[in-house]
């Protein structure tokens, strides 16, 4: 018997969940496997473990970047209110 070459460390994150949950997909209710080992309710836990974990990082890059985002912006006010101090000493010191 041939043994299955499933090459999941060649699959990124994206595609393992596809591909974890195609093969969710043809094995439920296939009455050619009609004892699948782990059990669907182990095996839907890991799915929905990983698919959880891979939303909650998603979620997470989003937040991130908004942040950047914010904190560049505010960065531009802070740069404007330190120029503005910089012409602010030159001219009352009276340096140029």
């Amino acid at each position: 018997m041939a043994k299955v070459k499933l090459e999941l460390r060649d699959k990124n994150d994206v595609v393992l969940r596809e591909f974890a949950e195609a093969h969710k997909a043809a094995m439920t209710g296939n009455a050619n496997y009609p004892t699948p080992n782990p059990t669907p309710a182990v095996y839907d836990a890991a799915l929905l473990a990983y698919a959880d974990k891979m939303d909650d990082i998603t979620s997470a890059e989003i937040a991130l970047s908004t942040l950047r985002t914010q904190k560049d912006d505010l960065r531009v006010s802070l740069e404007t209110a330190l120029n503005t101090r910089g012409s602010y000493v030159e001219a009352t010191s009276g340096r140029r």
